[in-house]
């Protein structure tokens, strides 16, 4: 799924065939990374915490997939 962050950034990762797991990232706004202030309020508001929690677990998902992949691959 296609996520896009607080912090100006469309991201998705896709686990391929072989077992890699991919990053795509895409810059879709520029944040002034330099004023706290807006950056205080980008980062709580209820959608920027949904995002972050979406990707840490699919995140989580990913590696557990992953992990099984090479364990099934390489335990023959």
């Amino acid at each position: 799924m296609i996520t896009t962050l607080w912090f100006g950034e469309k991201v998705c990762r896709i686990l391929d065939p072989f077992g890699n797991l991919w990053w795509i990232n895409e810059r879709v706004e520029e944040v002034d990374f330099t004023n706290p202030e807006e950056l205080g309020r980008r980062a709580t508001t209820p959608d920027a915490t949904k995002g972050i929690a979406y990707m840490q677990q699919s995140l989580y998902e990913a590696l557990l997939t992953q992990k099984a992949f090479f364990r099934d691959k390489y335990s023959r």
